[in-house]
């Protein structure tokens, strides 16, 4: 039983199809996009930096292996929650393969430290 439940999941999990319609670089071949999913929780990605009128965060994307910068959504959350939209901007910035930075404007560091301000992200692009 436990090996048909095994072969079962195996042949689901192949069975992923991904396509990306809109690409902002030169489009790979499809079995090479990938979707990766991470959050600042848990790693040494928890001091933010201050810029003028805000704060940044740096976010490494290196697991991802990609081979040019990715399509990326990113939010703010707390520990327990996601911050109200209306409390400050956020935009993103120097995308590449390998990191971005996710930008709040409206939100001195400090205080986004103090609070355990995190990012939860995820990232499309081509590993090929």
């Amino acid at each position: 039983m436990k090996v048909a439940l095994l072969a079962c999941l195996v042949l689901l999990s192949s069975a992923v199809d991904i396509k990306i319609a809109s690409y902002g670089a030169a489009p790979g071949v499809e079995p090479c996009a990938r979707v990766c999913y991470g959050t600042t929780a848990g790693t040494d990605e928890t001091v933010w930096g201050h810029i003028e009128g805000g704060s940044m965060l740096k976010i490494d994307l290196s697991n991802c292996q990609f081979t040019s910068a990715p399509i990326i959504l990113a939010k703010t959350v707390t520990k327990d929650h996601l911050i109200p939209a209306e409390n400050y901007q956020d935009t993103l910035a120097n995308v590449s393969a390998k990191s971005f930075q996710y930008v709040m404007y409206g939100v001195a560091s400090g205080y986004a430290t103090l609070l355990e301000y995190r990012v939860s992200w995820s990232a499309t692009g081509y590993i090929c």
